[in-house]
């Protein structure tokens, strides 16, 4: 299990992810039965429940949805029963949002003074949705959220030394140009990382309020990569979880 350490003093919110060693979290890279174990297992590691939690189905595009404790139990059991959203809002204490990655961001925002908390996923589609800068305008639209107020964490996620093209299709978009690095024999280093934070910061979040994970998930053996596992061993593929609820 691994923790955001500047998270970890926000005594009102909860948040974990796993690693390797609680197994594989997708029912996509799985069997079902073995699946849930480890989610079962994992989630028992922190006194959560696998029927308090709400699972996010990825989309890849700016989809935000805000849940309540209607939502606890979806896609818990199974994969078409999750919610199809690139993030999920909340203000109900006890219902813990569960998002599974593999190199894509999972970035946290917590709200500290109206105690709200968002989870969504950023691959490189939804950064070019601009879904962090959406999220917090949301946040301000629906719950008055004062920006100064909001925190925001970057789960382990693969950094830009390591995501690395020959050709991609981001430098055919122009707003992508800042957050690319040329690099020797045609390759790319892609900075998702970067382009996420300045969508934060345009938003209005306080630099000082962002905290980056320095696990690099193509690089740490610890967490399951796509980039990394797909070249590499196939077989070996799988997601890890996020979780993350309101005390």
């Amino acid at each position: 299990m691994y923790q955001v350490p500047e998270l970890k003093k926000f005594s009102k919110l909860f948040h974990a992810f796993s690693t390797k060693k609680e197994g594989n979290m997708s029912f996509r890279w799985g069997e079902k039965e073995a699946v849930l174990k480890n989610r079962e297992r994992f989630l028992s590691q922190l006194g959560v429940s696998l029927d308090s939690c709400a699972v996010l189905r990825v989309q890849d595009k700016d989809i935000l949805v805000i849940v309540d404790r209607s939502f606890a139990g979806r896609g818990t059991k199974s994969y078409e029963d999750a919610i199809a959203a690139d993030g999920l809002i909340t203000k109900e204490k006890n219902l813990n949002l569960f998002l599974l990655i593999a190199d894509c961001l999972p970035i946290i925002l917590f709200d500290l003074k109206k105690e709200i908390l968002a989870l969504i996923h950023s691959g490189w589609k939804s950064t070019e949705a601009k879904i962090a800068f959406k999220t917090v305008k949301k946040l301000i639209r629906e719950f008055n959220c004062d920006v100064s107020d909001i925190y925001v964490a970057i789960g382990p996620a693969i950094h830009k030394s390591s995501f690395i093209f020959k050709n991609p299709i981001q430098k055919r978009l122009a707003a992508w140009k800042p957050f690319l690095e040329d690099l020797p024999q045609g390759n790319t280093a892609i900075d998702l990382i970067g382009y996420n934070k300045e969508q934060l910061e345009r938003a209005g979040i306080l630099p000082q309020n962002i905290f980056v994970s320095n696990i690099d998930t193509a690089q740490h053996s610890n967490f399951f990569s796509h980039y990394r596992d797909s070249r590499q061993n196939p077989e070996g593929e799988g997601r890890f979880a996020c979780v993350v609820g309101l005390r």
